[in-house]
């Protein structure tokens, strides 16, 4: 995660770099770094944008963990709630229909006479 940000904030860099040179050169090099620059900075900005997003996933998979491991009785780490969301959310979906499948089946044993 931390790499990720580190590259975001060097193509920043570059880009303002590249757009400094371009503004003080009136030569055909000048408006090409001036417009790399330009797009260089749109690009970090949205990846900032979705880097943002990420890291509060990242943060809230923690406390998730925590949650799951408590209600569950599991063992759960930040990396496995973070990355195989999915997974653990269908396992406890085929879990929880086993439960109320044999539930069934056990609660057909009251008959009334």
């Amino acid at each position: 995660m931390i790499a990720i940000l580190v590259a975001i904030i060097v193509a920043a860099v570059v880009g303002i770099a590249l757009l400094n040179h371009g503004e003080y050169n009136d030569t055909a090099s000048g408006m090409l770094a001036h417009m790399a620059g330009f797009i260089l900075l749109i690009v970090s900005g949205v990846s900032l944008m979705f880097y943002m997003l990420l890291a509060w996933d990242w943060i809230a998979s923690e406390h998730k963990a925590k949650i799951i491991n408590r209600e569950y009785g599991t063992k759960y780490t930040r990396e496995e709630v973070f990355y195989a969301n999915d997974a653990i959310d269908t396992i406890r979906k085929i879990d929880r229909k086993r439960i109320e499948v044999n539930g069934n089946i056990l609660g057909n044993n009251n008959v009334e006479e």
